[in-house]
Formats: C-alpha cells, sequence, structure tokens
C-alpha cells in the first residue's frame, strides 16, 4: 500500500503540475499574438505611409486626363481631342447644339444640358 499511495501521490503531482503548464502556454500565446499584432501593424502602416505619394500621384494622374478628356464618338467609339466637333475616325458630329438656347450638348443627348428641352 505505500507504494499505491507513492504513485497515486505522483500522479496528483504530475496532474496540479499540468494546469500551470497549460495555463503558461495560454499565457505564452497570448503574448506571441499580442507581439505579431503590435509587429505587423507598424509594418503595415510604414508601408502604407510609404506608398501613399505615389497612390495620390496617380490618382492626380487620373484626375487630370480625365478633366483633358478624350471625346468618345457615340457613332464609331474612337477617341477625339477634346475641342474637336467632328470625328476623326467617322465625320460624324461630337455634339448636338439645342435649338432652343444654342448649347452644346453630348451627340447622343436627348434633352439639352442647359435648358432641358428636347433636341
Amino acid at each position: 500500500e505505500p507504494t499505491r499511495r507513492r504513485a497515486e501521490r505522483a500522479k496528483r503531482n504530475a496532474t496540479s503540475k499540468a494546469a500551470p503548464c497549460g495555463a503558461r502556454r495560454a499565457k505564452r500565446r497570448r503574448e506571441a499574438a499580442r507581439f505579431v499584432k503590435n509587429e505587423t501593424m507598424p509594418v503595415f502602416n510604414e508601408a502604407a505611409e510609404e506608398a501613399q505619394p505615389a497612390i495620390r500621384a496617380a490618382a492626380r494622374a487620373v484626375r487630370e486626363a480625365n478633366e483633358e478628356g478624350d471625346v468618345v464618338c457615340p457613332a464609331c467609339g474612337a477617341h477625339n481631342d477634346a475641342g474637336a466637333k467632328f470625328c476623326d475616325n467617322c465625320g460624324k458630329p461630337l455634339s448636338r447644339t439645342c435649338p432652343a438656347c444654342g448649347a452644346q450638348n453630348d451627340a447622343d443627348a436627348k434633352f439639352c444640358d442647359n435648358c432641358g428641352k428636347q433636341l
């Protein structure tokens, strides 16, 4: 019986030590997750800060290109210069003049942008 008691006591000691190890393991996992979060986010933020000027420059270039924008012919789909009145490809008019107010409208417009009258 003394050896039996020793064996039971050894089992109890082993299980009681296992719980703190599990708690230590969980604590280490939390610390590792916190470390990864705290290390990853600054790297991501730094990369975003470095990329931001390039992204802004690209957006500005797109915006400027759209402002200068080519006029697309509604008949053939060809790109023409912004001030063109007739298509370089098919020769059709790129805009329509409103008979009521004289404003220029897109060639495919059904109503005037200025006065709302039917074209």
